[in-house]
């Protein structure tokens, strides 16, 4: 599904945990889940309200790029 911004502090920890010194800042992140990127669409993958997943991709005209993709590893 679609992250919305109740998902974002778990999004940003889990940024840190699966990328580490490549992580994205919390304030891109959260430009991306408010859809302030135009082109770039945040998914979460959810047991209830637990997250344990995302994947971030974008698309310009008929190019798709899988950018991030990050699963806790607990």
């Amino acid at each position: 599904m679609m992250a919305a911004t109740g998902d974002l502090d778990r999004l940003v920890e889990l940024e840190l945990i699966c990328e580490g010194s490549d992580a994205w800042s919390a304030s891109l992140i959260r430009e991306g889940v408010e859809r302030k990127l135009p082109t770039t669409t945040w998914l979460v993958a959810a047991d209830g309200a637990d997250i344990s997943g995302y994947a971030v991709y974008a698309v310009v005209d008929d190019v798709a790029e899988l950018q991030r993709i990050g699963v806790d590893p607990a």
